[in-house]
């Protein structure tokens, strides 16, 4: 019966391998997602890998999610200065009315 040893990342898979190689027991490597770096060694094909349907996140998602949050601050910053400089306007129109009734 074979042994499976978990190795996601190169170092794990190395440290399988040489396990493997100074005990001679029989071992398959599960979840290997770094095992493109050590493709020479399984090219042999003696040790078996399980291999999974687990791929990276999107990461253009993110980017237009970031890029239109981006978007949204910046839109409401704009109409937040245009309310302000409408505020000042009116309350400078005021106070001249003021300065003239006096």
């Amino acid at each position: 019966m074979p042994v499976y040893f978990r190795a996601p990342k190169v170092k794990d898979i190395s440290r399988a391998l040489a396990l493997q190689k100074d005990l001679g027991m029989k071992m398959v490597i599960s979840d290997a997602e770094e095992a493109w770096y050590l493709k020479d060694q399984f090219k042999t094909g003696t040790i078996p890998l399980v291999l999974s349907l687990a791929l990276p996140e999107d990461k253009s998602e993110k980017k237009a999610e970031a890029k239109a949050e981006a978007k949204e601050k910046k839109v409401m910053k704009r109409k937040l200065r245009r309310r302000i400089r409408s505020i000042q306007i009116r309350r400078r129109k005021h106070l001249k009315r003021k300065e003239h009734k006096v």
